[in-house]
């Protein structure tokens, strides 16, 4: 009773949404069959349902609706089931009403899978035994044709991609016993012969000689065939900056019994399925990018307003692939010129760059002056995560820094303070967009030590930030963010790098950038001590105008237990742009009592 019921108003309501529809549309009645064999079954009706419009065959697309379903069913693994198709009309609008008796699913009752080809070879027994093994589909499982046709292509990816290039499956096919409801699966995969890695074919190299690449393709002619080598050769030519694209295959469209031989020496009028072994060419296709590149930028935020960046990069140094970068940056609290060299990466993909900077800040009282050599070694890692199904990207910094910096203050005292320093940063950052996060975190952790090369003082650094992102409803999310820092010395006189100042946009909104620290003759001074807690919440009416409400809390002070938290709160615009997005917001600073107007585009990472 109550199933008629229901069944009543599922039709009333799919009666008044449709009124003014051409198509019919359809309900499946059935009490065994799971939701996503009725999704199935759906996706295959409504295949046929979208060309009643337009023919006058009706009868005839019922009955190709009917047959739709059985086939769905069987499709997943019912293949005796009855279904009866009751027609609805209503005001010319027709539903379909499928009773759908699905019978017993079908399992599996034998898996016979049979090799031939040059993988029959006493020495890959054991390689075969696991295929076998780890094959997804197990005896007692219903039968699925998805699974099925999963199973087949594990089973020749498993084998292709690993001494066995040619493999194809030559037959395979499934007995069903409807009687019994058992389905017997047959599969037979020919591995065609042992394929051996041979020369190296380049193509597009130019202006870069093919013989600075021997450092990430390491191998002996002759080496077993495995597409992951070949994979990983790919990646890290595509790493190079050097070049738009790579690519690192095997062309076997040449292989047919009319010209084989032309590769193989031994081959003569052989056929292809008649070898135990061949060996193929490999080939190195990439594109270069242009020996010379120049950039300009332009942003603008309320903490330096307008900011403009120009940089000339030259990627080929006396026919060496090294690059060359030169280049100027500037806004109101700061200016700087810097001349870099980018080396070829390392065997492990790490990056090796030194260069030289010339720079001055200029922002509550301090007017710093400096000029730095360094040398910095980095290396990037992706890797997928299965769970979240993003890449987490990893990002190693390592540094050292040769500086000699010039501090004067509004009073005029002025303060030199040559140092070394040593840095290391790891970030770890797992988000769904990198310029529109709505998902995901962010790790950041760095430390360093240096010492003053005047008075012989040293000191210490560490680091922490963490945010996180949590989406919420369609478009909204929610944001978390927070920085501790801690400078361990026995002076007050480390250069500004080692040393904390808070507030402004992308720290505690409310007050101005970098007017929290320690205030000494009407200047702000960096101190050892940093902290810094926010939270936001922003709604979204479409996919690019929002408003969002926020607050943010910290200090930085001389040490954490003389810290008196500044606290600032509001609200703000937000528009999501290609290249992140862009932030209004008003904020009121409770330590000062005043609003400020605060804006920026894109996400500090």
């Amino acid at each position: 009773m109550n199933l008629n019921i229901t069944l009543f108003f599922l039709i009333f309501f799919s009666i008044i949404s449709n009124a003014e529809a051409s198509c019919p549309s359809f309900i499946i009645k059935s009490k065994i069959i799971t939701p996503d064999t009725i999704k199935i079954i759906e996706n295959s009706v409504n295949s046929v349902a979208i060309l009643f419009k337009d023919s006058k065959e009706t009868d005839l697309l019922r009955y190709y609706a009917r047959n739709a379903a059985i086939s769905a069913l069987a499709s997943d693994g019912y293949f005796s089931p009855i279904v009866d198709l009751n027609i609805y009309i209503n005001n010319e609008q027709e539903i379909w009403l499928f009773s759908i008796d699905p019978g017993d699913r079908t399992i599996i009752s034998n898996i016979d899978i049979c090799f031939k080809g040059a993988i029959q070879n006493q020495k890959f027994d054991n390689r075969l035994q696991i295929l076998k093994k780890n094959c997804p589909l197990k005896i007692g499982d219903p039968f699925i044709n998805d699974n099925w046709n999963k199973a087949k292509s594990y089973l020749l990816n498993s084998i292709s991609s690993n001494n066995f290039l040619l493999a194809k499956i030559i037959n395979s096919y499934v007995l069903i016993n409807k009687d019994d409801s058992f389905a017997s699966l047959h599969i037979e995969i020919d591995s065609g012969p042992e394929i051996f890695m041979g020369p190296i074919h380049f193509h597009g190299f130019k202006k870069i000689p093919p013989k600075f690449i021997n450092n990430y393709i390491r191998y002996n002619e002759g080496d077993e065939f495995k597409q992951e080598i070949l994979n990983n050769w790919q990646q890290k030519l595509q790493s190079l900056k050097f070049f738009h694209g790579a690519f690192v295959y095997i062309d076997n469209s040449y292989i047919d019994k009319y010209n084989i031989s032309k590769y193989h020496s031994s081959s003569k009028n052989y056929n292809i399925n008649n070898l135990k072994s061949l060996t193929l060419p490999i080939h190195i296709s990439v594109s270069e990018v242009p020996t010379i590149h120049m950039s300009s930028s332009i942003g603008i935020d309320s903490n330096a307003g307008i900011r403009l960046e120009s940089i000339y990069k030259k990627n080929i140094i006396m026919g060496i692939p090294t690059s060359l970068s030169t280049g100027f940056g500037l806004d109101r609290f700061r200016q700087k010129i810097f001349l870099d060299f980018d080396l070829l990466p390392n065997a492990n993909m790490s990056n090796d760059s030194m260069g030289i900077l010339f720079d001055r800040s200029n922002s509550n009282g301090l007017d710093v002056k400096r000029i730095a050599f360094g040398f910095t070694r980095s290396k990037q890692e992706t890797i997928y995560s299965g769970l979240s199904d993003r890449k987490i990207q990893y990002d190693n910094r390592i540094g050292s820094i040769l500086a000699h910096d010039i501090v004067k203050s509004k009073t005029g005292n002025i303060l030199n303070l040559p140092s070394l320093n040593l840095t290391s940063e790891w970030i770890r950052r797992n988000v769904d967009n990198k310029y529109n996060t709505r998902q995901g975190s962010l790790l950041s952790l760095r430390c360093g030590a240096g010492i003053t090369l005047n008075k012989f003082h040293p000191y210490c650094l560490s680091k922490i930030k963490l945010q996180k992102w949590f989406p919420i409803a369609k478009y909204d999310v929610i944001t978390f963010r927070s920085e501790i820092g801690k400078i361990w010395k026995e002076h007050t006189q480390i250069y500004n790098d080692f040393s904390f100042r808070t507030g402004g946009t992308r720290a505690i909104r409310g007050y101005s950038y970098h007017s929290l620290g320690s205030k000494y003759e009407n200047s702000m001074e960096g101190v050892s001590s940093l902290a810094i807690f926010s939270s936001g919440y922003d709604h979204y009416f479409n996919k690019r105008l929002g408003i969002g409400i926020f607050i943010d809390a910290g200090d930085a002070s001389l040490s954490f237990l003389d810290m008196k938290f500044a606290s600032g709160y509001g609200l703000g615009m937000r528009f999501l742009t290609p290249a992140g997005p862009l932030l209004f917001d008003l904020a009121y600073g409770h330590r000062e009592k005043k609003f400020k107007l605060h804006f920026s585009l894109g996400i500090s990472f």
